[in-house]
């Protein structure tokens, strides 16, 4: 356990992790954990701006600085960062790196200048090229170690216990919404390659809203904003666009607990759905959940995907051009598998 080389006793821990959304949602579980197992340990999550509503009813020994990037940039820019959290919450004695990027990796060096240990995540880069390789590993897709088992194995190596304990966010018991069946749907992903074909997920949309099911849009702005409010106009009250609200990360999740199901693509939404304990069934294109990114808790036969075809998994984040052009692991899944699936809830 990390402990002031001074008094002997527990100290404090700077944990590292600027992106994306998904991933720093998943580090949730473990980090959570850890607060918990060791209460006199004092725990700073370094993260991005914007992304601290995520830790939502964090532990009393844990605190969030979200800081704007922008403002540290380069080499430079790195070594004030250290400088000014080491300023705000005084000397750490660990530095927990979960992202092992450029930016965390002169924050590692630096640490260790100042005599901070400092250990990284072992994020099995090669160990996920091989497994989107085609056939992966002589015909044999290998599950790999998913996220949060690394996150937590990173705690570890850095001597601190990090027992897994975790049962999800906590959320109010109250809902304002209607009754009957209320469903999510977060129809879009950073890249193509993760994305169900929006004509597609529109008859997903009108499937549901046929057998009375109250749809609630998640998005951004722009595109999805316009796609997402076309949809509401068309089929009517049951179905409403809270795309490009701004609405927060806390007040979307508190929304995503009382859902009777999320529809999610493989993004961020699908892991904020899940950290609330709500079902999420999720939709697998380029991507497979044996890289390690499913979301926590749920089960996999929730995740909807083609596994006959040859060519997937063929990206691990799915940020790369379909090889064929029509990206036939997600134009291939009929939307009523979907609609089936979201409407066996139990």
């Amino acid at each position: 356990m990390a402990r002031n080389n001074d008094t002997g006793k527990v100290g404090r821990v700077l944990v590292t992790r600027f992106s994306a959304i998904g991933d720093v949602a998943m580090t949730i579980p473990s980090l959570y954990d850890t607060c918990a197992a060791n209460p006199d340990t004092e725990f700073v999550m370094l993260t991005r701006r914007g992304l601290d509503g995520i830790f939502k009813s964090r532990p009393a020994n844990l605190q969030v600085e979200a800081v704007d990037l922008l403002q540290y940039k380069g080499l430079w820019g790195m070594w004030r960062l250290l400088r000014d959290v080491q300023r705000r919450y005084g000397r750490f004695d660990t530095l927990v790196d979960l992202h092992d990027v450029i930016r965390t990796r002169l924050l590692r060096i630096f640490a260790r200048l100042r005599g901070i240990m400092a250990v990284r995540i072992d994020k099995g880069r090669y160990a996920k090229k091989q497994a989107v390789r085609r056939g992966g590993h002589d015909g044999v897709r290998v599950t790999l170690p998913s996220q949060q088992q690394r996150y937590r194995a990173t705690f570890v190596e850095a001597g601190i216990p990090c027992p897994e304990q975790f049962k999800g966010l906590p959320h109010s018991h109250l809902s304002d919404l209607p009754a009957g069946i209320n469903i999510g749907i977060a129809p879009f992903a950073a890249h193509q390659g993760k994305i169900y074909p929006t004509e597609l997920m529109e008859q997903v949309v009108a499937g549901l809203t046929e057998r009375g099911v109250h749809i609630w849009l998640f998005g951004g702005k722009g595109r999805e904003q316009e796609i997402c409010r076309g949809w509401a106009e068309k089929y009517g009250p049951t179905v409403h666009s809270l795309a490009g609200e701004c609405r927060g990360f806390a007040a979307e999740m508190e929304l995503m607990a009382h859902l009777d199901a999320m529809l999610s693509m493989d993004s961020a939404n699908m892991h904020l759905a899940a950290l609330m304990g709500t079902r999420v069934v999720s939709i697998w294109g380029a991507t497979h959940p044996c890289c390690g990114f499913a979301p926590w808790g749920q089960n996999p036969a929730d995740m909807v995907q083609l596994n006959d075809l040859p060519c997937r998994p063929c990206s691990v984040y799915g940020n790369k051009p379909c090889a064929l052009a029509d990206y036939r692991c997600l134009s291939k899944i009929p939307p009523q598998t979907i609609i089936n699936k979201l409407l066996s809830i139990k």
